[in-house]
């Protein structure tokens, strides 16, 4: 159900002209089956258990399929990890880009309903870097079983815009890499599970 999910969903390109970005917003994002049982796991078993389900040859190339309009980073993954985080009312991400070996990056959310959209992962328009001015291009929602994917280059600008209601904005992020996988690839996170891997691009 993941594959068609993923293949399915519309590439939105809106304002690609401007923000050089290209995204996916998938919804939902696997079986609600499968998401009841994430849901009763902790944190870090259902990042492990997501890195299982994704990795896997035929969505690894569709994922590359998929990016047309993206200058993909490199043609092979060499692994895949996740971290599972939890962030409420005053949390703020401010744009930013996925720097070198982020390949894909998938955010899953796993909100409690579909009230906090606006608590998103947000696409941004860089307007002036040194001045810190953007402005919003658009939204992943904040729904539960859905998420955004994106092939990080360096005009891929995104955050959370701060968070002012009551909410547990919790997510698994992803990130498909193009370099094995070790602790060091993200130091600031508490733990979290990864795998190496060997795809190439077809």
């Amino acid at each position: 159900m993941l594959y068609d999910n993923i293949k399915n969903s519309i590439m939105i390109v809106e304002n690609y002209e401007i923000t050089q970005m290209e995204w996916l917003f998938v919804e939902p994002m696997i079986s609600e089956e499968m998401y009841t049982e994430l849901l009763s796991m902790s944190g870090p078993d259902r990042a492990a258990q997501l890195v299982d389900i994704f990795n896997n040859e035929e969505i690894i190339q569709l994922l590359y399929q998929k990016f047309t309009n993206t200058e993909v980073r490199s043609d092979t993954i060499k692994s895949i990890y996740a971290f599972h985080q939890v962030h409420g009312a005053g949390y703020t991400l401010k744009p930013h880009v996925d720097s070198y070996p982020r390949v894909f990056t998938v955010v899953m959310y796993f909100a409690k309903d579909n009230d906090t959209p606006e608590a998103g992962t947000v696409v941004y328009n860089i307007i002036d870097t040194e001045k810190k001015e953007y402005e919003t291009s658009g939204i992943a929602p904040f729904r539960r079983n859905s998420g955004m994917i994106i092939s990080p280059t360096d005009s891929s600008w995104h955050g959370v815009d701060m968070l002012t209601k009551e909410l547990e904005r919790e997510s698994v992020v992803l990130v498909f890499s193009a370099e094995p996988w070790n602790d060091s690839q993200m130091h600031y996170a508490d733990w979290k599970p990864g795998v190496t891997v060997d795809y190439k691009k077809i």
